[in-house]
């Protein structure tokens, strides 16, 4: 009885219950809410802040894997679920300090460097381990670049395109805001890339022989414009979980805005085929609440590789009918992952009680983020970068961008979590966001603005699809 009691009470602190939980067969839910339209989110009025965590250290001796000299300013990159990303440069013995990490995360630790192939390590693969109150000491090494190709992307009037994506189908890379970019390839061979940006046709160099010169810089690749692009909002799951009535019909607002600023929008009703994806240029999945088959998930993962863009939308842990696991199972395709929690804030200067919702500031240097000082987003789950997926991870292109302050809490521990995560495969490209509503014509917290106008909600929905 005392083991059933427990998990009840466990249930009920995942979903927030704050009126007090029914204990009794029935799986508590959050209060209901007033609207028929989005499912409440659970309230925040009750949270403290949790017991401290120790924190302790640990110091990095970077080396070339052929010469075991130590390389100097090599870039490393520490991050979790709820710490957000620490840069180092190592100094010239190679060696960078990372202090006042909490002992209880599971990190991942990438190291770059100039002429050497990226590293990623995680806890489980390298052993990491941080000691309370210890500066814990590891070696890693780097093996030399073999080969790179290099060059300039520019619109046919000379004027430089940034985040176009430069993929040889395995690894990818993406021009910077002057158009220039620099594919790392761990071997000599004969190469073809792909060069793909959307409102661009898709451009292909072939034979580019890296056999005798390791190093190439291509000219000036010059990408012609096209029509106006095709987003697709996919319903043939229900999307936006349990909703009352056509819970889509929620992006209407949406879809008038991107039809205005030169899209062209549809809904998807039926499975997903790869001739159906043929012609769209991004693809919008919404909080579904229903699987995705293992055709299904295939196809857009090959639609995304072929130079596309899929959108995914997830929602909080105790949203109604939110299918998570079909969302999961394919971002993780892309070396990204939702987790079934909730993200809620301890510090009222980034929490709006009116409609319980996060102030997203915590922003990291990113296209999608230009000119965006504040989202709102209504109740997300967190958003991570995992290693481990059929894609060799690299943490320039796949990485968290917006996280909640570092007074965020997942109910149980408080960090920075992320809630906005990007990635790059093949020539395509992937945004996943812990919150649909932020999207919404719903009018959360009741002020008389849809949520898709409050902060910058909207301006961020044009650079998401314009990326």
């Amino acid at each position: 009885m005392l083991k059933r009691f427990g998990l009840i009470l466990a249930i009920c602190l995942t979903y927030g219950c704050s009126d007090g939980c029914c204990l009794s067969d029935a799986v508590c839910k959050p209060t209901p809410t007033p609207s028929p339209t989005v499912p409440v989110i659970p309230s925040v009025t009750s949270l403290t802040s949790p017991t401290p965590i120790p924190i302790g250290g640990l110091q990095i001796i970077v080396k070339d894997s052929n010469t075991g000299k130590p390389i100097t300013n090599a870039q490393a990159k520490m991050s979790s679920i709820g710490v957000a990303e620490k840069v180092k440069l190592t100094n010239s013995d190679g060696i960078a300090v990372f202090n006042d990490l909490p002992v209880t995360e599971d990190y991942q630790l990438s190291i770059s460097a100039n002429g050497y192939m990226d590293r990623i390590f995680s806890s489980s693969s390298a052993g990491l381990k941080i000691i309370s109150g210890k500066i814990t000491e590891y070696p890693f090494h780097l093996t030399p670049a073999i080969a790179s190709i290099s060059g300039r992307i520019t619109d046919s009037n000379g004027q430089p395109v940034e985040s176009a994506v430069i993929s040889n189908n395995v690894y990818s890379t993406l021009s910077d805001n002057t158009g220039s970019w620099q594919l790392i390839l761990p071997q000599r061979d004969v190469y073809s890339v792909s060069v793909a940006k959307i409102r661009y046709k898709t451009e292909q160099i072939s034979n580019i022989d890296l056999t005798t010169v390791p190093k190439r810089e291509l000219n000036n690749i010059a990408l012609t414009s096209t029509n106006n692009p095709k987003v697709v909002f996919d319903n043939s799951k229900t999307a936006l979980g349990q909703v009352q009535g056509d819970g889509i019909d929620l992006f209407n607002p949406l879809k008038d805005f991107l039809n205005q600023s030169n899209f062209v929008t549809e809904i998807n009703e039926q499975p997903i085929t790869v001739p159906d994806l043929q012609n769209v240029d991004v693809l919008v999945i919404a909080s579904p609440s229903k699987s995705y088959t293992t055709q299904e998930i295939e196809a857009i993962k090959n639609f995304v590789k072929s130079g596309k863009k899929l959108i995914v939308l997830a929602e909080w842990g105790g949203y109604g009918g939110f299918y998570i696991n079909t969302v999961d199972l394919l971002v993780q395709i892309f070396n990204l992952t939702v987790d079934t929690d909730t993200i809620r804030e301890l510090s009222s200067n980034n929490y709006d009680s009116r409609g319980e919702y996060l102030i997203v500031n915590n922003f990291v240097s990113h296209p999608l983020l230009k000119d965006i000082n504040t989202l709102a987003v209504y109740q997300a789950c967190s958003v991570s970068v995992i290693s481990g997926g059929i894609v060799p991870l690299d943490t320039n292109a796949t990485k968290i961008i917006a996280r909640s302050s570092n007074q965020g809490l997942r109910i149980t521990s408080n960090g920075e979590y992320g809630v906005i995560g990007v990635s790059v495969y093949g020539t395509g490209k992937v945004v996943v966001i812990g919150d649909t509503s932020l999207w919404l014509s719903t009018d959360s917290n009741g002020d008389g603005r849809m949520n898709l106008l409050e902060r910058d909600n909207q301006k961020f929905a044009l650079n998401v699809f314009n990326w």
